[in-house]
């Protein structure tokens, strides 16, 4: 699901762009009382220039959020192939260990490595059941315990060797899906980063701005908090809930 910290920001954001457009003119007025005419279109194209890269900060950061909210999902199904490849290797260790003691005994599967219980840990499995594959090429079995026992060394190896290279591929899977995943969390890091820097400008420069022409509880409504980074004072206080801010005064 989407990252909290990323909405709340959102609604500050929509907030002091709200401000930024809807009370523009306001303050521009004002400077333009205060310090003459040529104040006023300038005023008016700071605060545009400020919301409008607020905006697109905005909008990089929930980009990136949802970049990595989508990144996660997959992780669920790619844990769930490998669990299933993982315990039909185990099963197929199982068997490969049975069969190979009853025809060529235990001594012969310990020098193949079965050496102890077979692990479940699908990282173990794997190079266990690759190891072991490697060892009966390498390593000539004794002669059957009991006359007339055969094995196709073909049709022994097979059922483990495919299940052995499902789990090698799951597990690629896995580790790839968790490298994505921290690097859209990266992207995302630094894209709320940019964005409380943005933020942090844009919202004390409305607000500073709204005070100086005397527009006080305007001015509150967009004050950055000095605890929560990315949010105003509003928003951090009710937890993320607030309205637009108001149009100006007649």
């Amino acid at each position: 699901m989407v990252s909290k910290m990323v909405t709340d920001r959102q609604k500050s954001s929509e907030s002091v762009q709200a401000a930024g457009r809807t009370h523009g003119d306001l303050v521009a007025k004002g400077f333009a009382e205060l310090f003459g005419e040529e104040a006023g279109p300038a005023v008016r194209i700071l605060f545009d220039l400020f919301v409008k890269r607020l905006a697109a900060d905005t909008e990089a950061m929930i980009d990136a959020d949802d970049a990595n909210v989508k990144e996660l999902a997959d992780d669920p199904a790619g844990l769930a192939r490998r669990d299933e490849a993982n315990a039909n290797t185990y099963e197929s260790m199982t068997d490969f260990r049975e069969v190979g003691a009853a025809v060529y005994g235990r001594e012969h599967m310990r020098a193949l490595g079965f050496d102890g219980p077979t692990p479940r840990d699908p990282v173990a499995l794997e190079r266990l059941a690759t190891l072991i594959l490697e060892a009966v090429v390498s390593t000539p079995p004794p002669p059957p315990k009991r006359p007339g026992l055969t094995l196709d060394p073909a049709q022994w190896t097979e059922p483990l060797t495919a299940s052995r290279t499902d789990l090698s591929k799951a597990l690629k899977n896995v580790a790839d899906e968790k490298r994505e995943a921290e690097a859209t969390m990266v992207a995302k890091n630094d894209a709320i980063a940019g964005y409380d820097r943005t933020f942090s400008a844009t919202a004390t420069l409305i607000s500073a701005m709204l005070g100086f022409v005397d527009q006080k509880e305007l001015a509150g409504r967009v004050r950055p908090s000095s605890r929560r980074p990315g949010q105003t004072a509003e928003v951090a206080e009710n937890e993320g809930a607030v309205d637009l801010a108001p149009a100006a005064p007649e």
